[in-house]
């Protein structure tokens, strides 16, 4: 993949995010933003609504899914338990960053927010 289309990519992962920003992704957890990393894309996720929420990091490879499953992807990975290895753990920034491997997680059905979303953009 070239550097355009990185950014590209990149961009289209935001775009669709940004719906996002009013709204939970799942119960407890607010996306507060998106980074970007090479290859990759990072979101950073608040869990906790009051001043103990941890601010998390999951880095999601761009060229194996489709900009359009990754908020169906973090729905997934955020409404229950995951075990990762110490090798998909770092910190950057001051917050935990977990790498995906979204080739081994199912999407999460769309919600009827991101129906309409989609809906409207036809």
């Amino acid at each position: 993949m070239t550097r355009y289309e990185d950014r590209e990519q990149q961009a289209a992962v935001s775009r669709l995010l940004l719906d996002h920003l009013n709204a939970p992704l799942c119960e407890g957890c607010r996306l507060i933003g998106v980074l970007p990393a090479p290859g990759a894309v990072r979101i950073a996720i608040r869990a906790g609504d009051d001043e103990d929420g941890i601010t998390f990091l999951y880095e999601i490879p761009h060229d194996l899914v489709a900009p359009a499953h990754i908020p169906r992807i973090l729905r997934t990975t955020l409404a229950g338990t995951q075990l990762y290895s110490s090798d998909e753990i770092s910190d950057v920034m001051g917050m935990t960053l977990i790498r995906l491997h979204p080739e081994e997680i199912s999407p999460a059905p769309e919600s009827e927010e991101e129906q309409a979303l989609s809906l409207s953009f036809i």
